[in-house]
């Protein structure tokens, strides 16, 4: 998460792939989109699990 969320990181890395310029964009995006998704997992993880202390405690 580092190559996205800091700026010092960014993308630097993959030049040294050596990539093609659409390949290196199809890179980038899939990598953004697993970030996206995880966090995504993590957020519906984190509210089933408020759901389940809620209904537990009551």
């Amino acid at each position: 998460m580092a190559a996205v969320l800091d700026p010092s990181f960014k993308f630097y890395w993959i030049r040294d792939l050596r990539l093609s310029v659409p390949m290196e964009t199809r890179l980038k995006q899939s990598i953004i989109q697993l970030i996206i998704d995880e966090m995504n997992n993590d957020s519906t993880t984190t509210t089933t699990e408020l759901h389940e202390i809620n209904f537990s405690s009551t």
